[in-house]
């Protein structure tokens, strides 16, 4: 998380940070690791959408939203131009004008396969937030508040999105 994404907020709202944990079980046959392109979040009381991008490398995401009760109801994974989504519900409160850490997010995915599946947990535990704020001097002396998501559902299916690539085998 940079300095850029600390300044960067406006008004009543809170930066969101987390992390993501993301594994394939079995041998994955394609060539491109699984990565997690974005997740979306509906605020409960406006039902404002947000689309959250999560960083490719890094795996983690950083976004400031309003405060108030989310839901996650949306997971997208790409294997480089194969993209699959899953329809989650994952809740979590946001405090006003603080740093709320959602916690690593851990998923495990299914291999390529007809009926393929994606299971979720988030474990509550906390990294050493003194040597995270020692390293950047734009976070010393933040406060950071939990605020692990309930998982309604610990296990979804994933459904194949378009577009698939541009090869004959997919568009028959």
């Amino acid at each position: 998380m940079g300095a850029q994404n600390v300044t960067g907020g406006g008004g009543d709202q809170s930066l969101v940070f987390g992390g993501i944990d993301l594994e394939t079980i079995g041998p994955n046959p394609r060539q491109f690791p699984t990565r997690l392109r974005f997740f979306d979040v509906i605020h409960a009381s406006t039902q404002e959408r947000t689309r959250v991008m999560v960083e490719a490398e890094a795996q983690t995401f950083s976004v400031f939203l309003l405060p108030g009760h989310y839901e996650v109801i949306r997971l997208q994974f790409n294997e480089g131009p194969f993209r699959a989504e899953s329809s989650v519900t994952m809740r979590f409160h946001i405090p006003a004008n603080q740093m709320t850490y959602l916690g690593t997010w851990q998923l495990k995915v299914d291999t390529p396969r007809t009926q393929r599946m994606v299971r979720m947990e988030v474990p509550q535990r906390n990294p050493n937030w003194e040597e995270v704020f020692e390293a950047d001097p734009i976070l010393r002396g933040r406060f950071v508040v939990n605020s692990f998501p309930e998982l309604t559902t610990h296990k979804a299916r994933m459904y194949v999105v378009a577009p698939y690539p541009k090869a004959p085998y997919f568009y028959r």
